[in-house]
């Protein structure tokens, strides 16, 4: 995995609110690439699922919401975007979800490896709580920066 391919082939993206322009995405990689796991259409702000990015949620809405299970790869990297590529970020699973898929955090910081903000790792404040199911908050900047307009998943 380089970060410049990261980068390359990161799927285009807008920011998640009730304007956004296209579906949001996310992708994991493993052994045969990216995957797509997750799908969220245009005005939707929060997935149905609260598996807190475990990978156990299976399930397609007929609003177009999908979701895949993937607890049984073997995966290294979580990649969030947008359809339309303005924004997107990439980073190790050990830093969203532990490698256990366990690990919890409150306003900590996780190190991400090249957003569209920022083409080199970085350390950016996130939340994942045990019992709170619409987290993890996983967002390009600090959870609470800029009343809080960078989220880019929330369950």
């Amino acid at each position: 995995f380089v970060f410049t391919e990261a980068v390359s082939f990161a799927s285009r993206m807008s920011e998640v609110n009730d304007n956004a322009k296209e579906n949001v995405t996310w992708w994991l990689q493993h052994d045969d690439g990216w995957m797509l796991v997750r799908s969220l259409p245009q005005g939707t702000k929060f997935f149905e699922s609260k598996d807190q990015l475990t990978g156990s949620s299976n399930y397609e809405l007929d609003s177009g919401e999908m979701c895949r299970p993937y607890f049984l790869f073997e995966i290294s990297h979580f990649k969030f975007s947008t359809a339309d590529g303005e924004h997107w970020l990439v980073a190790e699973r050990d830093e969203v979800t532990g490698r256990s898929g366990f690990e919890w955090y409150s306003n900590e910081g996780r190190q991400v490896l090249c957003s569209s903000l920022n083409p080199k790792p970085h350390i950016v404040k996130w939340y994942r709580r045990p019992n709170t199911r619409e987290d993890p908050w996983i967002s390009l900047k600090d959870h609470w920066a800029d009343d809080r307009k960078w989220q880019i998943y929330g369950g």
